[in-house]
């Protein structure tokens, strides 16, 4: 009776100090997803002083407004809950319908220049248990790693795929950019990797937020043709 109330005792320990770190990461994923979208924000807003100053079309004024509006919805909607499998807003999400919706949206705000080309294999009715806000944030994390490393490339072409493999779903994002340098393979999902527009934080938010849905994130190949990372989730 006696170890049982120890038990007990540590079980309640180990609730409030993983709600705790919880909260913070859920801090640290708002901060990382506000830091990116102001930074857009701003680009938009001097881009626009630019094109008053040269008097040009309303139709160029009103593509960068809606962009600007874009960013505060985007904004508005980050989650702030903890990302759990039992958490209210869990539901079955369609995998290829999710990334029709999400993927054009991300690429329209970060760079227009960027040819989506897509590979969905796995059926449209695949499902996966997960909050979709969550999963957003995770997909806008590789879809914005993604982007970054194709910024100086001549050509930029992000490849989306899905893919049914047993009982899970593979979802891949892959990127005719630069490569990730080999001094910093060994860090992926280990620690933060800086880099010129961000702290380096996105691998290890993205990787904790689908392991709180019992899945996992890999990075598949990389190198100077390009990289490709791969979200594995429990197909429902």
């Amino acid at each position: 009776a006696h170890r049982h109330k120890e038990l007990l005792e540590m079980h309640e320990q180990l609730a409030a100090k993983s709600a705790l770190a919880w909260m913070g990461m859920a801090g640290s994923t708002w901060a990382h997803s506000v830091t990116t979208k102001a930074v857009v924000i701003k680009e938009n807003a001097q881009a626009l002083r630019s094109l008053v100053a040269v008097a040009c079309s309303l139709e160029g004024m009103e593509e960068k407004l809606k962009r600007i509006e874009d960013q505060a919805e985007e904004i508005q909607g980050i989650p702030i809950t903890v990302p759990l499998s039992t958490e209210e807003g869990v539901t079955l999400v369609g995998v290829n319908a999710l990334l029709r919706e999400r993927i054009p949206r991300v690429c329209r705000q970060r760079a227009e220049d960027v040819q989506i080309e897509w590979c969905l294999s796995s059926p449209d009715v695949a499902t996966v248990k997960i909050s979709p806000e969550w999963l957003r944030r995770a997909l806008d994390i590789l879809v914005d790693n993604a982007i970054e490393a194709m910024i100086k490339c001549p050509v930029k072409v992000l490849t989306v795929s899905s893919e049914v493999k047993g009982g899970t779903v593979e979802i891949s994002i892959a990127d005719t950019g630069r490569g990730i340098p080999e001094q910093d393979r060994a860090k992926l999902f280990r620690e933060p990797v800086p880099s010129e527009k961000g702290t380096g934080m996105g691998l290890l938010l993205a990787l904790t937020i689908v392991e709180a849905y019992g899945g996992d994130i890999r990075l598949e190949t990389t190198g100077p043709l390009g990289t490709t990372m791969v979200i594995s989730l429990p197909l429902e």
